[in-house]
C-alpha cells in the first residue's frame, strides 16, 4: 500500500500548502438576547440538554424541548453559568444515542438579573470555540464528494455512532487520541493540499450555522429577540500546524531530533506521556521535544503513531500577534481562513529552518568534542583564561581571528594545538576553527546564554549566633 505521507528525513522541506491545523482557538461576540428575565433563563434551558428523565421520553428525531450541542445550564442564585458544549453522549429512549459535537467550548452571558421574572433586560452573549479539523475528518465517513459540501450537514458535525477502531491496518496512536488521519486510500482526499483549505472553512461554517440554528430555535421558543451582529469578529487565539512524516520508528526518530536539537534554543524541555492499563502495565509512550522558537510561538516534534512523526508548530496569537500584521481579528469566516494561510507559511519557514540546522549538526565528523573540552583545550593552549576569553568572542562573532601583534603568540599556540588552521582570503591571513572543534563553537555560537560571563561568588561567614 502506498503511503500518503511523505518519509521522515532531514533533508526534508516542507511547503505552506502541505500544512494542516491540528487545534483551534476561536471567540467572538455571539450577539445579543433582549427580553425579560423568565425568557431569557428559558432560552438557557432550552440550549442545554434534556435531563435524566426527560431523556427516557426522547428520540433522536424529536428533540424539540432541549438541544443537542450544549449541556444543561447551571446556576447558583443570581449566578449564571457559561453553556458547556457535550463531550459525552446522551442515552435516549429506545437506547439511541445523542452523539457528542465533534467541537468544544462554551456561550457566556452577561449579567441579567433583574429580580423579578417579568422585568425587561438584555444579555450579551460570547461564544468560544476549540475546534479540530484533524479529529473532525478522522471522524468523517470517506464517502462524500471532493467539494466538500457535504460536511456541513449537522449530522456530520457529531462523532460516529459506532466505536472507530482503535488502530487502522497496524497503525494505532501512541497517546490513544483520535486526532489523527489514518494512512489508506479511503482517506486519501484529506491529505490533498487543493481540499483542505476547503474542509477546514466548511467545518468552521457548518459548527457556526449548527449554533446559529440552536439559538434561533430557543429565542423562538420563548419569545426573545435574538441579535446576531452584521459584523461579529472572530478573535483567532491559537493555531496548531503540523506535517507529519512515515518512519520505521517514530520513537527514535523523536530522539534524534532531541540530541539534534538541543542548541537551538536555550531551555528545550522533553515530555514522556503514559497511560495504564487495569493490569499495570505500560501499552502507550508518546515521546515529544518541545523548543521555544520566539514568544508566543513553540516547535513541537514527536511520535503520533506507531508509524509516523508529526513536526508541529504552535501560534499563540495573543503573544504573537505580529505574524498576521498585528491583529487577530477577522470581520469573517473567509478572512480568517487567509489568516490561516499566512500561518502556514511562518510555520513552514520555522520547520524548514529547524531541519537545515539539523541537517547541519547531522553532518559533524564523529570524533568532535564536546564543549567543556573544547574550552579546556583552549586555556591549556593559550595559558590563561584572559587570553582564550579574548580568542573565543572573536571566534563567536567573527567567525575568524586576523593575526596581530599583541595576540600573535596565543594565536600560534592555538594553531600548533590543532585548535584553530590558517585560511588566505582577499590577500589577508586569518585563522578559523578546526574540523573536529566546529561543532562545540556551532553549540556555543546558538547558545542565548553567554558562557564567558563567569561570576564568582564569595561565601560570606557570619558571626556564630549566642543563644
Amino acid at each position: 500500500m502506498e503511503s500518503q505521507l511523505p518519509a521522515f528525513s532531514f533533508n526534508a522541506e516542507v511547503t505552506p500548502q502541505g500544512g494542516r491545523q491540528d487545534k483551534m482557538e476561536i471567540i467572538l461576540p455571539w450577539g445579543t438576547l433582549e427580553g425579560c428575565q423568565s425568557g431569557i433563563d428559558g432560552v438557557r434551558q432550552a440550549l442545554g440538554s434534556a435531563s435524566m428523565t426527560g431523556r427516557s421520553q426522547l428520540t433522536q428525531s424529536d428533540l424539540q424541548g432541549s438541544g443537542w450541542i450544549f449541556n444543561r445550564p447551571q446556576q447558583t442564585r443570581t449566578a449564571r453559568k457559561p453553556l458547556t458544549i457535550r463531550q459525552r453522549p446522551c442515552i435516549l429512549s429506545n437506547g439511541d444515542i445523542l452523539a457528542a459535537p465533534l467541537f468544544s467550548g462554551g456561550l457566556s452571558f452577561s449579567n441579567y438579573y433583574r429580580g423579578s421574572q417579568s422585568a425587561a433586560t438584555s444579555a450579551k452573549l460570547r461564544l468560544s470555540l476549540n475546534l479540530n479539523p484533524t479529529r473532525f475528518a478522522h471522524h468523517q465517513l470517506p464517502r462524500f464528494g471532493a467539494d466538500g459540501s457535504a460536511m456541513i450537514e449537522p449530522l456530520k458535525l457529531t462523532f460516529r455512532h459506532r466505536a472507530l477502531p482503535t488502530s487502522f491496518r497496524g497503525e494505532m496512536p501512541l497517546h490513544e487520541c483520535d486526532n489523527w488521519i489514518p494512512d489508506g486510500q479511503r482517506y486519501a482526499h484529506f491529505f490533498h493540499a487543493s481540499l483542505w483549505p476547503r474542509f477546514v472553512r466548511n467545518y468552521i461554517t457548518g459548527t457556526l450555522d449548527a449554533i446559529r440554528a440552536e439559538m434561533d430555535r430557543a429565542s423562538q421558543a420563548h419569545d426573545v429577540y435574538w441579535t446576531e451582529g452584521e459584523a461579529s469578529p472572530l478573535s483567532l487565539r491559537y493555531v496548531e500546524t503540523y506535517w507529519e512524516f512515515v518512519t520505521p520508528d517514530p520513537l527514535k526518530a523523536v530522539s534524534d531530533c532531541e540530541r539534534l536539537l538541543r542548541a537551538y534554543t536555550e531551555n528545550p524541555t522533553r515530555k514522556r506521556f503514559f497511560k495504564t492499563v487495569a493490569e499495570g502495565t505500560v501499552v502507550h509512550n508518546s515521546r515529544s521535544f518541545t523548543v521555544s522558537v520566539q514568544t508566543g510561538v513553540d516547535l513541537v516534534i514527536y511520535a503520533k503513531t506507531n508509524r509516523r512523526v508529526r513536526v508541529e508548530v504552535r501560534h499563540h496569537l495573543s503573544e504573537s500577534a505580529s505574524v498576521v500584521g498585528g491583529s487577530y481579528m477577522a470581520d469573517s469566516v473567509p478572512t480568517l481562513c487567509r489568516w490561516l494561510r499566512v500561518i502556514q507559511g511562518d510555520a513552514a519557514k520555522i520547520v524548514n529552518q529547524a531541519f537545515q540546522f539539523m541537517r547541519g549538526r547531522n553532518t559533524f565528523p564523529q570524533n568532535s568534542v564536546s564543549v567543556g573540552q573544547f574550552l579546556f583545550d583552549m586555556v591549556g593552549a593559550v595559558g590563561t583564561w584572559e587570553g582564550a576569553g579574548t580568542l573565543l568572542s572573536m571566534l563567536l562573532h567573527n567567525g575568524k581571528i586576523v593575526t596581530d601583534s599583541n595576540l600573535r603568540p596565543h594565536v600560534h599556540a592555538l594553531r600548533d594545538a590543532g585548535i584553530i588552521k590558517a585560511q588566505r582570503k582577499n590577500r589577508q591571513r586569518c585563522y578559523i576553527i578546526a574540523e573536529r572543534y566546529k561543532r562545540a563553537l556551532e553549540l556555543l555560537t546558538t547558545s542565548n546564554k553567554s558562557l564567558l560571563d563567569v561570576r564568582q561568588r564569595r561565601r560570606v561567614l557570619r558571626p556564630n549566633r549566642e543563644f
